[in-house]
């Protein structure tokens, strides 16, 4: 059985985490902790919108200046493994 290698394709701030529930999720998020990946096709400010879920609860978006090449391989189906490495509280996104 063939495994795809693992690499790392894009590093960014999550888009809108202060003004989401980003801020209330932080004191649970820890290093490691995978966040899940939802298309928003639909959305009126931006079709290729990828939203960041931790659990069941809304933390915020790709940026979209990233989300173009997110949007496009998640459409083909590929998987993703999606990490959190850090929560900077002065980030600017």
């Amino acid at each position: 059985m063939h495994t795809a290698p693992s690499f790392l394709l894009l590093k960014f701030f999550v888009a809108g985490f202060c003004f989401h529930t980003g801020m209330a999720l932080s004191e649970m998020m820890r290093r490691s902790d995978v966040l899940s990946l939802v298309a928003e096709p639909k959305n009126e400010h931006d079709p290729r919108a990828v939203r960041f879920d931790f659990g069941d609860m809304y933390v915020g978006y790709v940026p979209r200046d990233h989300n173009t090449i997110i949007a496009a391989l998640q459409a083909q189906g590929e998987p993703f493994k999606r990490k959190i490495v850090g929560v900077h509280f002065q980030a600017e996104t």
